[in-house]
């Protein structure tokens, strides 16, 4: 059941939380503030992600060599095209490779 129904666009929600986040996109309400350089963003995880690029953090890093990515994505990407030989396609959601899709 989803109870919670974005005014605008009708999306349903399970979580007013997630309501709540989803109208930010209709808002444009910004309510999280890089402190080093002002930007700000619509959810803490994005302003988390925001701030690696001023530490330099890289905390997704991949077991087969020493390479290291500020997110799971481009981690998968390269962990599909380098190491895993002849199986192009994968998983965001569980990093499992694939050869077709």
């Amino acid at each position: 059941e989803r109870p919670y129904v974005c005014e605008f666009c009708h999306h349903a929600f399970t979580q007013k939380a997630n309501l709540n986040m989803h109208l930010r996109t209709h808002t444009g309400e910004k309510p999280f503030q890089c402190h080093l350089c002002g930007k700000t963003f619509r959810t803490q995880a994005s302003l988390d992600k925001h701030n690696r690029t001023h530490t330099g953090e890289r905390p997704f890093s991949c077991e087969f060599c020493d390479q290291r990515f500020t997110e799971k994505g481009p981690l998968l990407r390269h962990i599909a095209s380098r190491h895993q030989e002849g199986r192009p396609h994968f998983c965001q959601i569980c990093g499992k490779t694939f050869k077709g899709n």
